[in-house]
């Protein structure tokens, strides 16, 4: 399922349990929607069986946007797709709320996570 909500203040993207999302091609559509929408404040991808590949590039499509909240929980992301995360952390001054619970994260990507978010107000 895949709602968009657009207001003056923020422009909100939800998605949940996403059928076969393993479709890398599927990804890039919705990353594409990212990178075209510059007022994105809000991005649900609970639930959406996201892979480290596909998060890798939803995040290339989100450094410059201006993100206030970020919900990644329960999927299927390791601490690989971490460091990533990280530099999206370091280059994002407007987050405020991360979620990543129910993932594959040992103390190694929490420490990328970390790392990313020592200058924020996260």
């Amino acid at each position: 399922m895949l709602i968009i909500y657009q207001n003056l203040e923020k422009f909100a993207f939800y998605f949940n349990n996403i059928p076969n999302s393993d479709n890398f091609k599927g990804w890039k559509c919705i990353s594409k929607l990212f990178y075209e929408n510059y007022n994105i404040r809000w991005i649900n991808l609970r639930n959406s069986f996201l892979t480290d590949k596909s998060l890798e590039i939803i995040i290339s499509n989100l450094l410059d946007k201006r993100i206030r909240y970020l919900n990644l929980c329960n999927n299927n992301l390791t601490d690989e797709v971490m460091k990533k995360l990280e530099i999206f952390l370091e280059k994002n001054s407007t987050l405020k709320r991360l979620y990543l619970g129910y993932n594959k994260i040992t103390s190694k990507g929490l420490f990328y996570i970390q790392e990313g978010i020592k200058n924020t107000q996260i």
